[in-house]
């Protein structure tokens, strides 16, 4: 079979250098088939893909830049395409979001220098890099001048330390405090968008519609309540369940008549809070009302001009909101709360005050019993947020609480001995004998031998670490934190010293 390589000198042309790149990638198959790869050991098969994942980012990079080149360049015009989209889409044979997509990271990568870089040394992935160009095309111009003033770089650098899931979530976040407006305009737009179909058809009703993330998070929440866990002899799909969650939701409206105003019980969903955000909106309330006190107490106070660290006092919805830099809320799962958004689901709802040290860790709240339930399971999701094993994104309330050390070896039932895991990962932990070893911001797991399988931490959460760890790339590494050397398998759960008091940060 012949071979063809690159040659010594390639040519000078560039389409017959591109065919001798594409000709080397087909020889790849044809000398060694993936049908072979089979006989291959694991360690060849992990290193031919990550080479190909290397060759992946580079020839993405550079048909962008190809692609950016020749869209300035107009000269795809004058063949019947209205723009450079419509082009792109025929001459790549792709659909319009494809190409979308496509234009979106090539003109980003063009713009975002430092996270382009990155990408071509492999320090982050080509998902970093879209999610870092779609947040430039959408952002406002507060975002924009951040971006310039040093966010490209922290973002990058936060993107090498997460995964991409991760990384979009924080990275929204991250612009969600440069610009709450933004967010509370993105709410009203997507809020506009809701809508709900139903026709009744000779196979039954068809139902089809779009709801804003709150109002999405309250319905899967009351969906995922009602279907529970599927048996083992349960041969419905997932799809199959929901519609069933929805009949028997139907069926406890109809039958319990709960159809009176006011008369329903409200969906259960954690929003997480931080207190300036809380005393931010309270502000806000008074400053809304009018002269006098507000039903609370809280009013204008002295150094509410920002000389407490705290926001000044806010303005009307659509000029100050809630103040620059103040946190948004969140869901445990990581979704953005508008500001009109949480003032509404504040009006009637129950308050939990969990007081987090510097690094994010509630006090203990340990109660003398077996089962994480109420209150304590609340405070360790609240800290945990998801599944802490390293990579997993599965949210908080679809996890399980584990004892780091176990029930029956003495462990107690406190926060300190607690670890959210997915049930796959619990159930690993459990038949492999994985050791958690306990870190100030996190977890470290380890195999029987000692290996280190990898790490979760707390410290680029904005949300739950104090913005001293969080804000401007600055987070300390696990080492100047104390390392987390003391293994929890062999202590018991550490306490609180003054200092973690003293930089205790309550979360509403």
């Amino acid at each position: 079979m012949a071979v063809t390589t690159l040659p010594l000198r390639p040519p000078a042309d560039p389409v017959e250098l591109a065919a001798v790149v594409l000709q080397n990638l087909v020889t790849l198959r044809q000398v060694a088939p993936s049908e072979d790869s089979v006989s291959w050991s694991a360690t060849q098969r992990e290193a031919v893909i990550g080479v190909l994942d290397k060759v992946a980012t580079q020839l993405s990079l550079y048909k962008g830049e190809v692609l950016a080149t020749h869209k300035d360049s107009g000269q795809w015009a004058g063949r019947g395409d209205r723009t450079f989209d419509n082009w792109r889409s025929r001459t790549g044979r792709q659909t319009a979001g494809e190409t979308k997509k496509e234009i979106v990271v090539a003109e980003g990568a063009n713009t975002l220098p430092k996270a382009k870089e990155a990408t071509e040394q492999g320090q982050i992935a080509m998902g970093h890099l879209e999610v870092l160009a779609r947040l430039k095309a959408n952002a406002s111009r507060a975002v924009q001048r951040a971006l310039l003033e040093g966010g490209e770089e922290h973002l990058t650098s936060l993107a090498a330390r997460n995964d991409v899931t991760t990384f979009a979530a924080r990275a929204k976040t991250w612009a969600a405090r440069i610009d709450a407006a933004a967010l509370e305009n993105d709410r009203e737009a997507v809020h506009e968008q809701r809508s709900l179909r139903m026709a009744l058809t000779a196979n039954g009703l068809r139902y089809s519609g779009t709801a804003d993330p709150v109002a999405g998070a309250k319905i899967k929440a009351a969906f995922e309540a009602l279907m529970g866990r599927p048996a083992t002899d349960d041969e419905r799909s997932h799809d199959q369940r929901m519609a069933d969650a929805f009949e028997a939701m139907a069926d406890r409206v109809l039958g319990e008549g709960q159809d009176k105003v006011g008369a329903q019980l409200r969906p259960h969903l954690a929003i997480l809070v931080r207190e300036e955000t809380w005393t931010a909106m309270r502000r806000r309330r008074w400053f809304l009302g009018g002269a006098g006190s507000s039903p609370d107490g809280v009013g204008p106070v002295a150094g509410c001009d920002g000389t407490t660290g705290l926001p000044p006092a806010a303005g009307p919805r659509g000029v100050d909101g809630l103040g620059r830099g103040v946190p948004a809320a969140e869901l445990e799962d990581g979704t953005l709360i508008a500001e009109s958004e949480l003032e509404r689901l504040a009006c009637d709802c129950e308050i939990t005050r969990i007081v987090m040290n510097a690094l994010g860790e509630p006090l203990d709240v340990g109660r003398d019993v077996r089962t994480y339930d109420k209150q304590l399971r609340r405070a360790v999701l609240a800290r945990d947020r998801h599944c802490q094993w390293p990579g997993c994104a599965m949210r908080g309330s679809w996890c399980e609480v584990h004892h780091i050390i176990y029930w029956e070896n003495g462990g107690p039932t406190s926060l300190g001995n607690a670890i959210t895991l997915c049930c796959f990962h619990h159930h690993e932990v459990h038949r492999k004998g994985i050791g958690i070893i306990k870190t100030p911001a996190g977890f470290r797991f380890t195999a029987r031998g000692g290996r280190v399988i990898g790490t979760s931490s707390r410290i680029d959460d904005i949300l739950l670490c104090p913005r001293s760890l969080s804000i401007a790339g600055r987070a300390p590494t696990e080492d100047a934190l104390g390392g987390g050397s003391s293994d929890s398998h062999a202590q018991s759960p550490p306490g609180h010293s003054p200092g973690e008091l003293a930089d205790a940060s309550p979360l509403f």
